[in-house]
């Protein structure tokens, strides 16, 4: 058989090429079909066939991939069958003797009809992707070392940024403008917060205006140079202050969490080991605890996540660590 891309971080994954990865996140109008044997298409936007046209394991590049309604209006179910006849010639000369299996990472809903028609078995290629992702191989790990020194000097200069008077806004900023400048590509999430705002967590920044003895909380959520993710939180006090005892306190916790957890980070260890033998967070800190306690990550947050004790049975889930996977270990106290 074969598999049909729509998510761009796939479609980078498997071609190495890039094209408004946000915007086409939300208006699918790049696809990839890769069949077993390696024979590889690429549908691009109108008239950007040649922004991959170095790329050798590209074999052909097309247009028309677009069948969602904004582009498409009452023409969806037409467009979309245009597009789907297309990935079945494609199945039919090149996945041998699976030629009516194909997975499918995500598609609108016309395009799934469409295949349906043409008596195509559609299969989850979500489970493909992540498990294909989950793996670095050493160019890979190079990029990420390369993505998280980028990151560090980024967040050095948030830290610059940090004084009594400037808002939560002015020191994300500063976040964005490190990483774009060294070749990072988007943040994820807004997630800073200063003072009373650092708790419950998740709020995003705004226009506060910090002072002096505050604290300052983030999570990069960062899409680095390379396309890399670097997923890292930092707490700060304006001002240079001492911190308070309760915050010594809470840091402690945190630091003893993070630590513990990342010595049981070793091949062979299973996700339900990690979760019921990890570091136990105090009682009094359980209820807003986060919402793993590890997770992959590479050009994005990634699987696996491996959950809290209290949430195995409702969202766990069994796997095993191997070498090569890039783990974020959390914390949130």
């Amino acid at each position: 058989g074969g598999i049909l891309l729509f998510d761009p971080l796939n479609i980078r994954y498997a071609t190495d090429s890039t094209n408004m990865q946000l915007w086409t996140t939300h208006n699918p109008a790049r696809a990839c079909f890769v069949a077993a044997s390696g024979y590889m298409v690429l549908w691009d936007f109108h008239g950007c066939e040649h922004l991959s046209a170095h790329l050798p394991l590209i074999k052909e590049r097309r247009s028309g991939a677009s069948f969602f309604y904004f582009e498409a209006g009452d023409r969806t179910n037409e467009h979309a069958a245009r597009f789907c006849a297309q990935v079945d010639e494609l199945l039919q000369q090149h996945a041998g003797n699976n030629r009516r299996r194909l997975a499918v990472d995500r598609i609108e809903v016309a395009g799934l009809r469409a295949l349906d028609a043409l008596g195509v078995e559609v299969c989850d290629g979500q489970a493909v992707t992540e498990h294909a992702r989950m793996i670095k191989g050493p160019d890979e790990i190079r990029a990420i070392r390369c993505a998280v020194a980028s990151c560090e000097a980024a967040v050095n200069e948030m830290r610059q940024a940090l004084r009594a008077g400037a808002t939560e806004n002015d020191v994300w900023a500063a976040l964005h403008a490190g990483n774009i400048r060294r070749g990072g590509e988007w943040i994820e999430t807004r997630i800073l917060s200063s003072g009373p705002r650092t708790n419950p967590w998740y709020q995003e920044c705004g226009p506060r205006v910090i002072r002096d003895g505050d604290l300052v909380s983030f999570d990069t959520d960062l899409i680095g140079v390379y396309g890399m993710c670097v997923d890292m939180s930092r707490s700060w006090i304006c001002g240079g202050l001492e911190p308070t005892a309760e915050q010594k306190r809470l840091y402690r916790i945190a630091y003893e969490h993070i630590t513990t957890n990342i010595e049981m980070v070793k091949p062979g260890v299973r996700f339900t080991e990690l979760t019921r033998n990890g570091h136990r967070l105090p009682e009094s800190c359980r209820a807003q605890r986060y919402g793993v306690m590890f997770h992959g990550v590479g050009l994005c947050d990634e699987y696996p996540s491996i959950r809290y004790p209290e949430d195995l049975e409702s969202y766990g889930y069994e796997g095993e660590l191997q070498a090569g996977m890039v783990l974020s270990v959390e914390a949130y106290v």
